[in-house]
């Protein structure tokens, strides 16, 4: 559950905590059951890897190249850190990409992102 985006440790020990009693476990599988769930499985390298982007991109709109890392599993990120994985620029990418190559982010063109991505 450590996974899912936006859970914390607090909601994650609850939920392992709640399902612990065989009761609540077996509740729970009867209502799953009578639900229809498409499972969705994510095979990508990329899972919890996170992407930002700078610049304007010629091929997709920002939201566009986004929606696309997402469904990649990546997470978007908002700034630059040590602890972005990459960062896509565009033209006129500003001080983004200098700190990006100053902390050694590895960084891709949009063509080199959708390369990536396919």
């Amino acid at each position: 559950m450590e996974n899912i985006d936006g859970l914390g440790n607090k909601a994650t020990n609850s939920f392992s905590e709640y399902f612990k009693n065989k009761d609540q476990l077996s509740e729970a599988i009867s209502i799953l059951n009578l639900l229809d769930i498409e499972i969705i499985k994510n095979d990508n390298r990329s899972l919890n890897e996170s992407i930002l982007f700078t610049g304007t991109l010629s091929e997709l709109s920002r939201d566009r190249a986004k929606d696309l890392a997402k469904k990649k599993g990546f997470k978007i990120a908002s700034n630059v850190s040590s602890k972005l994985n990459y960062l896509v620029y565009g033209e006129k990418p500003g001080s983004k990409l200098k700190k990006a190559q100053e902390l050694k982010v590895r960084t891709l063109t949009e063509k080199e992102f959708l390369e990536l991505i396919n």
